[in-house]
């Protein structure tokens, strides 16, 4: 493969939300609150039914890529944190990190699917963030830009996606799972800009599940964030995967500063290959 790559000047758009973000609870408190519409709707009943069935599909993905078997090594970590790397037909190559959070899975799910806005904020990847429409109590369509990757090769990107989630609580312990998940989209309240390259995600997912308190007696969750993205331009695979990764990494460098007085938290044992 040639090394040559394309990738335009990157960098974050200023003042452009086109909807309000939603007030949650202070932390610590039960999470009860969900977006509330944005309206007027510019979509048709037919694209809004299509966002919703693509924010379906995405949960049977990732619910399907979770559960198979054969995710290789792709980069070592800190604190036991690595990415681990599945080839998908259909999507391609697909990563996923997973960590030990010090955090509730009320105050997770807050942070990644209810507080937009606040991403960049405790987010080292993410240069802006908002929520440009709710779909139901459960889906919505989000609008990311990042931050330039593997040292400047990777210029920004601006993403554009349908988030779904669903919540489930065991029968045998009353846990507390959510699994997150999204893929790329078209809104018309976010055209393409000429200014930035759009990546287009495949799926994607942010799984938080509650576990036994720590020896500390603080609450933990098990966090797993997966992967897929195609960042469009003439990019090395070598770099791309250099730069997914690293996405990876400071998402879970970022919980765990955020939550963990050391920046420490630590990962459960790596997952199994074929």
């Amino acid at each position: 493969m040639s090394s040559a790559f394309y990738s335009p000047m990157g960098g974050s758009p200023e003042n452009r939300s086109l909807a309000g973000d939603v007030q949650v609870l202070p932390r610590k408190q039960t999470v009860v609150d969900v977006p509330a519409p944005i309206v007027p709707s510019p979509l048709t009943t037919d694209q809004k039914k299509l966002l919703l069935e693509r924010g379906q599909s995405s949960l049977l993905v990732i619910n399907g890529l979770l559960a198979r078997s054969g995710w290789k090594l792709e980069k070592q970590g800190k604190n036991d944190s690595h990415v681990y790397s599945i080839h998908d037909k259909r999507f391609g190559k697909v990563f996923k990190i997973q960590g030990i959070i010090h955090a509730s899975t009320a105050d997770l799910f807050a942070d990644i699917y209810l507080r937009v806005k606040d991403l960049p904020k405790w987010n080292s990847s993410v240069a802006h963030s908002e929520r440009v429409d709710v779909l139901d109590d459960h889906t919505d369509i989000c609008y990311v830009c990042v931050n330039d990757q593997a040292g400047g090769m990777v210029s920004g990107r601006d993403f554009l996606d349908v988030r779904c989630y669903e919540k489930t609580v065991s029968e045998s312990e009353g846990t507390i799972k959510y699994v997150i998940a999204s893929m790329g989209c078209e809104h018309v309240r976010k055209p393409v800009l000429s200014e930035f390259v759009r990546g287009v995600n495949g799926p994607n997912a942010w799984i938080i599940e509650a576990m036994p308190p720590g020896p500390d007696g603080e609450e933990r969750s098990l966090f797993t964030s997966v992967l897929n993205t195609d960042l469009k331009g003439w990019i090395p695979q070598s770099i791309v995967d250099q730069a997914l990764s690293t996405v990876l990494f400071d998402l879970i460098k970022s919980l765990q500063k955020k939550y963990s007085p050391q920046g420490g938290a630590t990962a459960p044992g790596a997952p199994s290959s074929s």
